[in-house]
């Protein structure tokens, strides 16, 4: 236990710096939403409606990670999770484009802005996050860091 909490401490230290260095070089959206291109994709840019696979990492702006379903990514973290290995909840989750999807406003306007292959950060103001109301492990009013890849178009 005392390893894991000690990987996870050194593992928010080195996110931290990654994140400081991929905001100083963000582009704010009209939205407040603020980006940077990690990668540029070669895919197609998908349409409103269209489903995508996406691998994400999400960070509290510290440097601690909340979650990911990137596997090794949570190894490095030391937040991998052996049951939700199993159970088949890593790698890349299905996500529509859509203004009308179930997800937080900064999460629906990170995804209009990639297209397949793209990998990019986003640092999401509290109120395109949870806002005042928050959620399970994120407090009201919590900027939210992440980074976000485009795996491929859902078949």
């Amino acid at each position: 236990r005392q390893e894991r909490e000690e990987k996870m401490a050194d593992a928010a230290v080195n996110n931290k710096v990654m994140i400081d260095d991929y905001l100083s070089k963000t582009k704010t959206l009209d939205s407040g939403l603020k980006m940077y291109m990690i990668n540029e994709g070669e895919g197609p840019k998908p349409k409103q409606g269209d489903e995508v696979m996406i691998l994400y990492e999400g960070y509290f702006v510290d440097g601690k990670i909340f979650d990911t379903n990137n596997p090794e990514v949570a190894k490095e973290n030391g937040v991998f999770i052996q049951q939700r290995e199993d159970a088949g909840m890593y790698g890349p989750m299905k996500m529509t484009v859509s203004p009308d999807a179930s997800m937080i406003q900064g999460f629906k306007d990170a995804l209009a802005n990639l297209k397949v292959g793209d990998k990019a950060f986003f640092y999401i103001p509290s109120h395109l996050a949870y806002g005042e109301r928050g959620t399970r492990g994120i407090a009201p009013n919590t900027d939210l860091t992440f980074v976000l890849e485009m795996t491929s178009m859902a078949e």
